[in-house]
C-alpha cells in the first residue's frame, strides 16, 4: 500500500484495509453453479487496495494525473471499483454516465466531458471507434477485456488479483479478423438502435436512424478492413510481450490533502426528465455523502450490502461493507432475475439493500409467488423513482417483522435529500395521497436544508430574487419548487454551463440547487411531492400537478398507472389523464369509474378526459418514471390538437 494520500474518503478506506485487510470488500458473479444459479467470487480490501494502487500507478505512467477527466464505461465488478479508486488515489476526475440514456444523448454528453482518458469495455470502444469526433481529445485508451484492434493498454496487462484473473483474462484467440470485426460493429450498431427503439422510438424513426448511420458505418467498416491486418500484428506483438512492472511507491508521490470544494468526479444526470446534466461532486459531497448513508444506517458496525448502484457501492467501501453484486444490466435493471437477487441475499447473509423499484417489485412479486423467505434482509432502501406505496406495503408483508423500507429521495446532485420509513408511510400518510394530497417523501437527510421557492421557469440568480416572488406561492396553495443544500449538495455544473444559471440560487456563502420538483412542507418537516416542474398542467383555472392528481386515480382496481398531461397552449391546457389499464378491463366501466373518482375532491374535479394508453412509455433503466412529455403529444393526436 502506497503511502499517499489525497483526498478525505480515501483514509476512511484505508484505514479499513488496516483493520481488516482480509474482508472481503466485493463478491461477484463469475459463471454459474450446476443448478443454474450464479457462481461468485471475491476480493478482499487488502487485495483491492493494491490493485487501485498498480492500476493509479499505470494510469500516471500513462500521462493521466490530477484534474485529468477520464471516461468510465466499465460495468458492475471488481475492476469498475479498481478503476475509480485508482482514478480518485492520483486525483484525476472519472466522468460517469447512464448508457441507458441512448447514444446519441450519450455521445453528445461525452463530447462535452472535454476528456483526454478513456477506460472502458470493448463494445464502449467500439462506438469510441466508430464516432471517433466526439473523442477527438482523448489520448489515453485503456481496455477492459479483449481490444479488438485499436491501440492504447488493457487493464489485464497491469496484472490483475488472483481471484478476478479468468474474468478480465486476454488471450491472443480474441484478436478478431476483419470479417469479426465488421460482424462485431455491425452488432454493436444493431443493439444501439434497438436501444434507442425501446425508450419510445417509432419503428419508423429507427429505421430511419439505421439507413442515415449505414452509409457511416459502412465507410468506416472500410477502413477498419484496410487496416486490420496491420492492427492484428500489433496486437500480436503487444499480446505476445509482458508489460515492465511499475514501481508505485516512485510514481505516487505524497499529496496533500484535497480542500472539499475540489473537484472529484462528475456524473450525468440520466436526462429521463429533463436534458442530461454533467453534475460536479467534489471531495466535501462525497465525504458528507458517507457520513449521510453512516447516520441513516444508526452508525451500526458494516454489515453486509446488496449493490445495485455503482455510487452506493462506493460509499458501502469507505463504510468498511462486504458489498454484494448480483447479476444485472446497469441500463436495464427492470430486466434482473428475481430469484438471483434472493439467492444472494439468503447466501451471503445480505442485511442492507439499495435498489430501485424495477428490482424491488420483482423480487416482491417472486417471494410472494414461492414462499421466498430473506431472514437476514433487515434494510431495504429504494431510489432511482417512487416506488409505489403498495409495493412497500408487499415489502413489510414478506421481510421480517423488525425489518425496515425506506423510500428514499434523491437526485444526481443530491444523494440522498430525504427518506422515510414504511411504517411512518404506511400510518395514514398513503391514504392522504390518495386524497390529493401528493406522495410523502420524509423529511430533509442530515444536514440537508430544504425550502420551497416560486413555479417560474425563470433563473433565479440570488435568494433575493427568489424572496421577491414570494407572495406567488399563495397562487399555487403553498406548492412551490423544492430548492435544498447541504454538504452532499453538487454547488455547479460542468455542462451546460448556462444550466448553473438555471438551477442555482446564491445566497452568500450557500448555494440551493433548484430540483425541478413541485412539493409542499407540512408543519412536521415532511416533504409532500408533488409532480415534475416541467409536467405541471397550466389551465385557464390554474395549476394542477401531475402526481397530486395521478395518486388519487392509481386506487382503482385494474388502473396499472395513469398520467396527468396537458394539451393546448400554457394558460389554457385542458387536463387530460392517461390511463394504462390490466389487460381483459373493461375501459368503458372504467372510464364512468374515472369519471365519479374525478368528481370527489377538488384536485381531480377539473379532469373530464380520460384517454387509454396500451402501455406507458418509461424510463429504461428504472421503467417506472413515466414519459409525459410523449404521452402528452399522443394525447393530442388522439383530440385532434397536434397542430
Amino acid at each position: 500500500m502506497t503511502t499517499a494520500t489525497y483526498w478525505q474518503a480515501i483514509d476512511r478506506f484505508r484505514a479499513v484495509v488496516a483493520d481488516q485487510p482480509d474482508r472481503e470488500v466485493v463478491i461477484f458473479p463469475h459463471g454459474r453453479t450446476d443448478t443454474g444459479l450464479p457462481a461468485y467470487r471475491q476480493l478482499t480490501y487488502r487485495e483491492l487496495d493494491t490493485w487501485s494502487d498498480t492500476i493509479a500507478a499505470h494510469l500516471v505512467a500513462a500521462g493521466v494525473g490530477r484534474g485529468t477527466r477520464t471516461i468510465v464505461l466499465v460495468l458492475p465488478s471488481p475492476e469498475l471499483y479498481a478503476i475509480m479508486l485508482g482514478l480518485l488515489k492520483i486525483g484525476a476526475v472519472p466522468v460517469v454516465i447512464d448508457p441507458g440514456m441512448g447514444l446519441r444523448k450519450m455521445l453528445n454528453c461525452l463530447r462535452a466531458a472535454d476528456a483526454e482518458a478513456f477506460i472502458g469495455i470493448p463494445q464502449a470502444h467500439a462506438a469510441r471507434v466508430l464516432f471517433g469526433k466526439y473523442f477527438r481529445d482523448v489520448r489515453v485508451k485503456i481496455t477492459v477485456g479483449p481490444r479488438w484492434l485499436w491501440g492504447g493498454q488493457t487493464l489485464q496487462s497491469w496484472g490483475t488479483p488472483v481471484a478476478t484473473e479468468s474474468v478480465v483474462a486476454q488471450d491472443i484467440s480474441d484478436a478478431p479478423s476483419a470479417h469479426g470485426i465488421s460482424a462485431r460493429l455491425r452488432e454493436l450498431i444493431a443493439t444501439l438502435e434497438g436501444s434507442q427503439s425501446k425508450r419510445g422510438t417509432t419503428a419508423a424513426k429507427a429505421v430511419g436512424t439505421a439507413e442515415r448511420m449505414r452509409p457511416i458505418v459502412n465507410t468506416r467498416l472500410r477502413t477498419v478492413r484496410d487496416t486490420v491486418v496491420g492492427a492484428r500484428a500489433r496486437w500480436e506483438q503487444i499480446a505476445g510481450g509482458s508489460v515492465a512492472a511499475v514501481d508505485d511507491s516512485a510514481l505516487l508521490s505524497e499529496r496533500v490533502p484535497a480542500p472539499a470544494d475540489e473537484l472529484l468526479l462528475i456524473a450525468y444526470t440520466t436526462g429521463s426528465t429533463g436534458p442530461a446534466k454533467a453534475v460536479e461532486m467534489t471531495h466535501g459531497n462525497l465525504s458528507s455523502m458517507v457520513d449521510q448513508v453512516d447516520a441513516a444506517r444508526g452508525r451500526v458496525a458494516p454489515d453486509t450490502s446488496l449493490i445495485t448502484l455503482p455510487l452506493v457501492g462506493i460509499l458501502d467501501m469507505l463504510l468498511g461493507a462486504r458489498c454484494v453484486l448480483p447479476p444485472l444490466v446497469p441500463s436495464q435493471v427492470g430486466s434482473t432475475d428475481p430469484a438471483f437477487v434472493a439467492d444472494a441475499v439468503n447466501r451471503f447473509g445480505v442485511r442492507t439493500m439499495f435498489a430501485s423499484p424495477a428490482v424491488l417489485i420483482p423480487l416482491l412479486r417472486y417471494m410472494e409467488r414461492t414462499g421466498t423467505k430473506v431472514p437476514t434482509l433487515h434494510s431495504i432502501y429504494s431510489g432511482g423513482a417512487p416506488v409505489p406505496d403498495w409495493c412497500i406495503a408487499g415489502l413489510r408483508e414478506v421481510l421480517a417483522e423488525d425489518a425496515e423500507v425506506h423510500a428514499g429521495y434523491g437526485s444526481t446532485e443530491a444523494l440522498p435529500m430525504s427518506t422515510i420509513e414504511s411504517r411512518e408511510l404506511l400510518g395514514g400518510l398513503v391514504e392522504r395521497a390518495h386524497r390529493g394530497e401528493g406522495t410523502c417523501i420524509g423529511r430533509p437527510a442530515e444536514g440537508v436544508r430544504a425550502r420551497l421557492v416560486a413555479i417560474t421557469d425563470d433563473p433565479l440568480p440570488t435568494w433575493a430574487d427568489a424572496e421577491a416572488r414570494e407572495p406567488e406561492l399563495v397562487q399555487t396553495r403553498g406548492i412551490g419548487e423544492l430548492v435544498v443544500a447541504g454538504p452532499n449538495v453538487s454547488t455547479r455544473y460542468y455542462w451546460p454551463r448556462e444550466a448553473n444559471q438555471a438551477g442555482k440560487i446564491a445566497d452568500g456563502d450557500t448555494v440551493w440547487h433548484r430540483t425541478g420538483d413541485l412539493a409542499w412542507i407540512d408543519q412536521e418537516g415532511r416533504i409532500w411531492f408533488c409532480g415534475r416542474k416541467s409536467q405541471r398542467v397550466d389551465t385557464a383555472d390554474g395549476l394542477m400537478f401531475s402526481v397530486q392528481v395521478e395518486q388519487v386515480f392509481n386506487t382503482l382496481p385494474g388502473v396499472v398507472r395513469t398520467a396527468l398531461v396537458g394539451v393546448g397552449p400554457r394558460g389554457s391546457q385542458r387536463p387530460v389523464l392517461c390511463v394504462e389499464a390490466e389487460p381483459g378491463t373493461d375501459t368503458v366501466l372504467m372510464a364512468a369509474e374515472l369519471r365519479t373518482r374525478a368528481v370527489e375532491f377538488d384536485v381531480t374535479a377539473p379532469v373530464m378526459t380520460f384517454l387509454f394508453h396500451s402501455k406507458f412509455p418509461v424510463d429504461i433503466r428504472h421503467n417506472a418514471k413515466i414519459g409525459r412529455e410523449q404521452l402528452a403529444r399522443w394525447a393530442a393526436q388522439r383530440l385532434g390538437e397536434d397542430k
